[in-house]
């Protein structure tokens, strides 16, 4: 059995900008995240990383489907350090856990890159089977100006979301990697001339947790 404080003399003489990382990476449990955080390369991160493993003779952390996951060695040095996550990352974690938070990302101005085009597409197949719907659904999700591809009712089959510089590279996308394409019957496309409303978060419904599971009710 490990004796107690045995990391302490360490500590000591522990560079300071190791520990940094080291709490970077224990709260975030993401390197890119880490490196964001720290204002700091991934590789950065990683060197730092590869320095504790060699100082104390274990990895820090290990890699799994859920991010970089602390080692007993890593809780150690969390105790030694007093460090521990906030309640508030805590619960983010969860909700990363539970496939509630997906991803992070940054929003970009849609003008302002330079795709003064945004169109809806109704898109009809040539006919309704599972193979033709998965091959257009493989071809098209390629195409990086298409920013959405939804299944829809009604009279057309898929619904897109499309930007473009302008009509004529529009057009000249649509005809080249769209309507060319062996399962596509028909295609009609409406311009939006004004975005009045665009929202990237979804409302948080009464009664329901962000778990995913409903509250009981007392």
């Amino acid at each position: 059995m490990r004796p107690e404080r045995t990391l302490l003399p360490r500590i000591r003489n522990l560079d300071l900008n190791l520990l940094k990382v080291f709490n970077a990476v224990y709260n975030e449990r993401n390197i890119s995240r880490a490196a964001q955080t720290l204002y700091v390369s991934q590789p950065a991160v990683s060197n730092a990383l590869r320095r504790l493993r060699e100082l104390y003779d274990d990895p820090p952390f290990t890699r799994s489907g859920d991010g970089m996951i602390p080692t007993p060695r890593a809780q150690e040095l969390a105790e030694q350090v007093s460090l521990s996550p906030t309640p508030c990352l805590r619960r983010l974690r969860r909700l990363e856990q539970s496939g509630v938070v997906t991803r992070y990302t940054a929003l970009l101005d849609r003008e302002a890159m330079g795709s003064d085009i945004y169109a809806l597409a109704f898109v009809s197949l040539t006919r309704n089977s599972r193979a033709i719907a998965a091959s257009f659904e493989k071809k098209t999700s390629r195409i990086p100006e298409v920013m959405e591809v939804c299944v829809i009712t009604g009279a057309y089959d898929y619904l897109l979301s499309i930007v473009s510089q302008s009509l004529q590279a529009y057009e000249k996308l649509l005809k080249e990697k769209i309507a060319s394409q062996d399962e596509v019957a028909g295609i009609e496309t409406s311009i939006v001339l004004n975005q009045i409303l665009y929202r990237t978060e979804l409302p948080l419904s009464v009664g329901r947790s962000l778990g995913g599971r409903s509250r009981q009710g007392g």
